[in-house]
């Protein structure tokens, strides 16, 4: 394959290169997610998961309707391990008071600090005087969860654990919520740490839904002879792969870019126009020798901010 350029991880400390020069020309902050989608009745607890970095916890505003006064509870939780998506660890509750109402904006200020970037999970109890909105926006590494049943000890041998599991497409709206200050999370120098797929964070590069040509583009200090380009898109890694035997709601992971072009400079080195695989190898007939690189997503199989877990360039 030949040697690395960074880029990401090197094996072989002998093949050093000057780290690339990330831009773009945006990047996703979530600020909201728009209230387009059903409500939701909460007959069991649900919660949203947002990638969220160290520091204040975020204020968070979610949309509701009550048949009847009640108290909605809410809770700010987080996983015992970062890279684990199990919010087994509360750290604040709210109890929030509620009147008979068809529309409430209900802002949670849990005056919480985040050790390390992380997910945090806002989760609404079970309470089925409530109806919350949902979104039809999907985002990648951003999901709701809903609570299922917790594995006691007696049945597993192990210490208590809560299932808390993102409902199949077409259903598994996230929830419709306001952030402030927005998550800005979905930055370009993500390509390059070398991670896939979500863990602590998202790990992609997002584009802004307003962008009307998202381009991701690598510079080096001196040129480069570049042989192989390695691109990792998102086939949705946020939930289970199922068996073939279930019906599927779409042919192609929505998040998936299905159009892209790669070019060195003014020089288009490769085009795909029905993409739907997680890893694109390209094989240049001739290598390029260039010091800059851009990526360009044209477009993707759904109504989704462009994303992009990874770029790697290998050489002679």
């Amino acid at each position: 394959m030949g040697h690395y350029i960074p880029g990401v991880r090197l094996e072989d400390p002998d093949d050093l290169a000057p780290q690339a020069t990330i831009t773009a020309s945006s990047a996703y902050q979530l600020a909201s997610l728009p209230a387009d989608g059903p409500r939701l009745r909460l007959e069991a607890s649900w919660a949203q998961m947002l990638p969220v970095g160290a520091g204040p916890m975020p204020k968070i505003t979610f949309r509701v309707c009550t048949d009847m006064p009640t108290t909605l509870r809410a809770e700010l939780r987080i996983s015992s391990l970062p890279d684990n998506h199990t919010p087994d660890v509360t750290l604040v509750v709210r109890e929030v008071p509620l009147p008979a109402a068809q529309d409430h904006k209900v802002t949670l200020d849990f005056g919480a600090s985040i050790d390390r970037p992380r997910y945090a999970f806002v989760c609404l109890m079970k309470n089925e005087h409530v109806q919350v909105r949902t979104s039809r926006q999907r985002v990648t590494g951003v999901l709701s969860v809903r609570y299922v049943r917790d594995q006691s000890a007696r049945e597993s041998g192990v210490p208590r654990l809560e299932f808390w599991l993102p409902q199949r497409r077409p259903e598994g709206f996230n929830l419709a919520v306001r952030v402030d200050p927005p998550l800005d999370v979905f930055r370009p120098a993500n390509v390059t740490n070398g991670i896939d797929r979500p863990t602590c964070g998202p790990n992609a590069w997002l584009a802004g839904l307003s962008d009307p040509s998202p381009r991701l583009e690598l510079a080096w200090p001196q040129p480069r002879t570049i042989r192989r380009i390695v691109l990792s898109f998102d086939t949705d890694f946020d939930h289970p792969m199922e068996s073939a035997y279930w019906n599927h709601p779409e042919n192609v992971a929505p998040f998936c870019v299905r159009h892209y072009r790669v070019w060195a400079g003014g020089q288009l080195l490769a085009e795909c126009t029905d993409n739907y695989e997680t890893i694109r190898r390209i094989d240049l007939a001739e290598p390029v020798r260039t010091d800059r690189l851009s990526v360009e997503l044209v477009a993707t199989h759904g109504h989704v901010p462009a994303a992009l877990f990874g770029v790697r360039c290998y050489g002679s």
